[in-house]
């Protein structure tokens, strides 16, 4: 069948009525050329028109790229609802990006762009924690845009983000752990609270986000969040909720502290009031944590370090990384897996002595 060349491009009848429309354009953020092509069914007037509408619509995309980079990160932070922590975390690292990168085009920024932001922000003192969480809004932000067809290159996937050096964790010691929860023994509240932390492995804001409703048979259901400045946001870090199955004497405890608060159904498990209606603040509820840690020997302990010893003793003990991982609420296995490496290579190295006993003898 004939091909014809319409200026814009042209059009291929591959059978009546049938038509492959192409044409070559240039991408308005890499500025290379490229062929975008479309089946279309009907008249040759109508698939000449359809052409035509194809470059204008290519085109009309590439004027997002006039968006700066302020502007893509503005819409992306106003319909990812991030928690409490990530928000401050992302004000904290943009205060450090240059007006000048903010306010740059978007057709304007390539990778060695994004690369020099990264040096001159070094050479400014800039810690490396800030430049990758920096790394992660900028990456988050463009390909955000690349969703809504704005344009079809993100320079932040390619550029070269610099990687702090992992720390070990340090986890607190039983003995430790015995101190901090006497010390909680005439707080029924908190002793409560720490014990649930300990139990599910819970964030902070996860924990103090529980319902009485939450508790079903001997699990709880973690659906929820208090923030920092102590407001209840329905969803978690993850925007999954999870069932977590505790222990006898972790229920307990709750349903002790239920009947000396009087709890309801909908009222929160850990609250200012009787009714359970206002939240404790994140932040009151982490400084308090700390006074009593330092207390109990263990100052650089936080509610986080409880949750990584939940899933540092559950790996130990050979849990497998599924299930832990779902019981963290984990956006994966392989998160976990990373995360805690060292563990898993410690239960990787007892799995291979344990094959090594179970093999006949080498003469």
């Amino acid at each position: 069948m004939a091909t014809r060349n319409y200026g814009q491009g042209t059009i291929h009848e591959r059978r009546p009525g049938v038509y492959t429309l192409r044409a070559s354009v240039v991408d308005s953020v890499t500025g290379e050329r490229r062929r975008i092509s479309e089946t279309f069914v009907g008249g040759k007037k109508d698939a000449a028109r359809r052409l035509s509408e194809l470059v204008t619509e290519h085109n009309a995309k590439g004027r997002s790229t006039d968006l700066s980079v302020a502007d893509i990160v503005r819409d992306f932070r106003s319909v990812a609802h991030h928690a409490d922590g990530t928000s401050r975390g992302y004000d904290n690292c943009w205060k450090h990006v240059p007006d000048k990168f903010r306010s740059a085009r978007v057709r304007d920024v390539d990778v060695a762009a994004v690369d020099r932001l990264y040096a001159h922000l070094a050479k400014q003192g800039v810690s490396l924690h800030t430049v990758v969480k920096l790394h992660a809004l900028l990456g988050a932000a463009f390909n955000q845009s690349i969703k809504w067809g704005r344009f079809t290159f993100n320079p932040v996937a390619h550029a070269t983000c610099p990687q702090p050096p992992r720390t070990a964790m340090v986890l607190p010691e039983s003995g430790s752990v015995a101190r901090l929860a006497a010390l909680v023994a005439d707080d029924a509240e908190m002793r409560c609270w720490l014990r649930v932390l300990m139990a599910t492995g819970g964030r902070r804001g996860e924990t103090l986000g529980l319902r009485w409703s939450d508790v079903v048979g001997d699990s709880v259901v973690i659906r929820r969040q208090v923030t920092s400045d102590g407001k209840v946001v329905e969803f978690t870090k993850t925007r999954e909720e999870r069932h977590v199955a505790i222990d006898a004497a972790t229920l307990a405890e709750l349903a002790r502290w239920k009947e000396a608060k009087g709890g309801t159904g909908g009222g929160l498990v850990f609250s200012k009031d009787a009714d359970g209606l206002v939240p404790h603040r994140g932040d009151t509820v982490y400084r308090r944590f700390k006074k009593l840690a330092a207390k109990a020997g263990i100052p650089e302990a936080r509610p986080h370090t409880m949750r990584h010893l939940m899933v540092s003793l559950l790996l130990d003990a050979g849990q497998s990384l599924e299930v832990v991982s779902k019981r963290a609420g984990h956006s994966s296995a392989a998160f976990t897996a990373r995360a805690y490496a060292h563990i898993v290579n410690r239960s990787d190295r007892r799995a291979a002595d344990v094959i090594g006993d179970l093999l006949p003898p080498v003469a």
